[in-house]
């Protein structure tokens, strides 16, 4: 091995390491990870709450809009200094490679031409535009047709300046707080916490151009992606982003098509220093690269549970991912009010926003989404004069907020408490608590912003908040699920 004064974490190699010996390398890694970055059950909660969230914004908008999360925070991977990427997309327009292609599409359609761009851009000539296809445009006062530009007399192509401003305006007007640059990507320095946003503005293509076909066919030395792989990235959607080419005299006209290439290695230096917030490093270049040494060292030096007591925390640790990701879901559907609840309602009521979330996620959002319609009517209808009516309406919202108190272990419980203690009935809410207190003796796995206390025991008619995660051996106590931060009220 050697390395550089001036860069000594480039390393080159000259040994072997076996597969064995590679697994056990490659078992610290992912417990490690596991802890600090990319934890395969925190990247899925992740994609369930993303996936989540792009359907609540398409319900909202009424379907015109897409909003589509990208970067190592949207993925749950919690890469260093990462940020989220948003692309908007408008529904109902298309760009595609040629006429015929443009005969199978509906709606606004648009052919690209790169016979003046550079590789990977594109000009956008209209083709097909139909008045009676409704865009974004027409709930702000446009047209499809005020996105054109017409240049050297007769040659008509979108604009991706004007879609630009156009987004702009429409991100201002919906109270983000952006930049206010004339620039197709834009900073949003801060969400909530610290977390940079870049927003991009996109139309889907028909299918992959053909600036993706060579990455497609061409050959691959050490098979990486797999053929299955490969299929499976063709398949999903592709979009021209309005971003010209700085180089070009009509860039106000052109679109970018992006792909991301990542070349792999080899090197287990490199893979260790990418794992942020443990030093899988050190103990790497210090055992000189011998596998037993290096697994001794890790044993010495790094947190035992990424060595000799991962299994113990890995199940916990799971469910708290996924009730973060619930949660996250949940508070962007508390401040909606109750003409928008009646939307999501009816959208979730009809079908599944998407295959790709479980069906647990997306049960816990439904069934939460029907608390807050039952507590959002309950406030309307306690100021019914009718008392018959009023009775007839409060035992339908009780029954709704008792189909749905399952949600959790805990919260939904307290919901109905707080129906109860609206309504001024305190034995109903002693009731309900005390059936709590009274429970068998139980850890809950609290994943709520309220408290750094992760667990929340029940037993003997009281409650203590514990650090720290509850432990799945324990044969004596049982692990329930509590995510929603709930007032009585």
């Amino acid at each position: 091995m050697t390395t550089t004064k001036k860069d000594p974490y480039t390393v080159y190699f000259h040994f072997q390491i076996n597969d064995t010996e590679l697994e056990k390398v490659s078992d610290v890694v992912s417990n490690a990870t596991f802890y600090t970055m990319a934890s395969s059950c925190k990247t899925n909660g992740q994609k369930n709450t993303m996936l989540t969230l792009e359907y609540l914004y398409y319900t909202r908008n009424k379907g015109v809009i897409r909003r589509f999360f990208g970067g190592s925070t949207a993925e749950g991977t919690n890469v260093k200094d990462s940020d989220i990427d948003k692309m908007i997309v408008a529904s109902n327009i298309t760009a595609c490679k040629d006429r015929d292609q443009s005969n199978k599409i509906e709606g606004q359609v648009f052919i690209l031409d790169t016979s003046v761009c550079r590789p990977g851009f594109a000009r956008l000539i209209p083709v097909k535009l139909d008045p009676n296809i409704k865009t974004i445009f027409n709930d702000h006062g446009k047209t499809i047709d005020d996105m054109l530009e017409t240049i050297e007399g007769d040659k008509t192509f979108l604009s991706s300046d004007k879609m630009v401003d156009f987004w702009i305006d429409f991100l201002t007007k919906t109270r983000l707080q952006i930049h206010q640059q004339k620039h197709p990507v834009m900073d949003q320095e801060k969400l909530g916490a610290s977390v940079e946003q870049d927003f991009a503005f996109g139309i889907s293509l028909y299918e992959w151009p053909i600036d993706g076909e060579e990455w497609i066919a061409r050959e691959r030395k050490y098979g990486w992606p797999s053929p299955e792989f490969i299929e499976k990235i063709t398949k999903l959607k592709c979009h021209v982003v309005a971003v010209g080419d700085k180089m070009s005299p009509t860039s106000s006209l052109e679109w970018r098509v992006s792909f991301c290439y990542k070349k792999g290695t080899d090197i287990v230096a490199h893979v260790l220093q990418c794992v942020d917030g443990v030093d899988l490093l050190s103990p790497w270049l210090d055992s000189e690269m011998k596998v037993d040494d290096f697994l001794q060292l890790c044993r010495e030096r790094l947190d035992s549970r990424i060595t000799t007591e991962f299994e113990t925390y890995r199940l916990p640790l799971e469910y708290y991912h996924k009730g973060q990701g619930v949660l996250g879901v949940n508070i962007e559907t508390v401040l909606a009010d109750s003409k928008l609840l009646a939307e999501y309602f009816v959208g979730f009521d009809d079908h599944k926003p998407t295959t790709d979330i479980e069906d647990s996620f997306i049960e816990a959002v439904r069934m939460f989404i029907n608390i807050r319609i039952a507590l959002t009517h309950l406030k309307r209808v306690i100021n019914v004069k009718d008392n018959t009516v009023k009775q007839q309406k409060l035992e339908k919202l009780q029954k709704f907020l008792e189909d749905n108190q399952n949600i959790d272990a805990l919260s939904g419980k307290l919901y109905l408490a707080t129906y109860w203690r609206r309504l001024q009935n305190s034995k109903k809410v002693i009731s309900i608590i005390q059936s709590i207190l009274d429970s068998p003796s139980q850890n809950l796995l609290y994943t709520g912003h309220c408290s750094k206390y992760m667990t929340i025991h029940i037993g003997n008619g009281t409650t203590t908040q514990l650090k720290g995660l509850p432990n799945p051996f324990d044969d004596k106590e049982r692990i329930s699920f509590y995510s929603s931060r709930c007032n009585i009220f």
